[in-house]
């Protein structure tokens, strides 16, 4: 199931970066897409969605984002505010993405929704990815040896779908060899190749933790666990 859009904003008031929650969970924004490895429907992202998520983190590092969650008759709506007393350059990059939103941003409420367009100019549509889209997405950043495309075994990765073109850098390093890497955060061995992730590649190494989360946070199961507390006796 995809993410629900209210779970990607309250990572991100709990201080999780935007723009790598963005660019790894969402499809588009407003009808804005972002860069997408789906093998029918692959393309690369609109340079629009990459103005605004950059500009979503920069209004986030200024502490410029709130949310709330309200209760609502056909259940839980969550809606987004820029905060007013933020001002100095923010200012200009609330009124970018008010233009790429194409929302009125000066409107006491913005509602965020699940789909592919707003229903007003006070909305913002979010069509999220589910876990497995987005090991999918995250799949092509993958150093693919040459003789496993030229042989069919994969599928052409991130720079041969046209991902940088439109001013996105790979999110995570994953390298490919025949020799077996010296020093490795995580590797593993596959038809004769070895791919791994660089123990040197903070960046790297902190996505790929932030997957690890993210398996946590859509993990299905049959109810939530209540917490227990336990009170020593004697």
């Amino acid at each position: 199931m995809p993410i629900p859009p209210g779970s990607l904003l309250a990572l991100m008031q709990a201080g999780w970066n935007s723009e790598l929650l963005l660019r790894c969970c969402v499809h588009s924004i407003n009808g804005l897409q972002n860069f997408s490895r789906r093998s029918m429907s692959g393309h690369p992202a609109d340079p629009d969605v990459v103005r605004l998520m950059e500009a979503l983190g920069r209004i986030q590092q200024a502490g410029g984002l709130g949310m709330r969650l309200v209760r609502e008759k056909e259940g839980s709506g969550t809606v987004l505010f820029f905060l007013p007393k933020v001002a100095g350059p923010t200012s200009a990059d609330i009124a970018e993405a008010e233009r790429l939103l194409g929302i009125k941003v000066k409107a006491a409420e913005i509602r965020v929704s699940y789909g592919t367009a707003p229903r007003e100019d006070q909305e913002i549509a979010i069509l999220t990815r589910s876990m497995l889209e987005i090991l999918l997405d995250m799949s092509s950043y993958i150093d693919v040896p040459a003789a496993h495309v030229a042989e069919h075994r994969a599928a052409p990765g991130f720079a041969d779908m046209g991902g940088a073109s439109s001013g996105l850098k790979p999110l995570i390093g994953v390298h490919s060899g025949v020799e077996k890497p010296g020093d490795a955060f995580v590797m593993i061995r596959y038809r004769d190749y070895w791919f791994w992730i660089d123990d040197r590649d903070l960046p790297s190494k902190g996505v790929f933790s932030f997957l690890m989360f993210l398996f946590t946070l859509t993990e299905s199961g049959s109810g939530q666990v209540s917490p227990v507390l336990t009170v020593p006796a004697g």
